[in-house]
């Protein structure tokens, strides 16, 4: 059973600076093709980290990742003009 705990900003921040690097490296990484934006939501949002101490798996960072596309050839079409 898993029994949650708050984690201290000093403890979670350096993992969170962390995970923003990997999402800044992917993004860099598929420039080419595609960009998304991103931002932390739930209780990361109010940095009310939580992680299961018992089990060690982790900080529990929620994040939506809105995907936008890169349109090369867009032309947009303007009926009355």
């Amino acid at each position: 059973m898993n029994h949650f705990e708050y984690v201290s900003k000093s403890k979670y921040m350096p993992v969170k600076k962390e995970l923003i690097k990997i999402i800044n490296q992917v993004q860099d990484e598929l420039r080419e093709q595609f960009t998304f934006d991103y931002k932390f939501i739930g209780s990361s949002s109010r940095n009310m980290i939580t992680y299961d101490p018992k089990t060690n798996k982790g900080y529990d960072f929620d994040i939506n990742i809105d995907i936008i596309p890169i349109l090369h050839d867009f032309f947009p079409f303007f009926p009355f003009s």
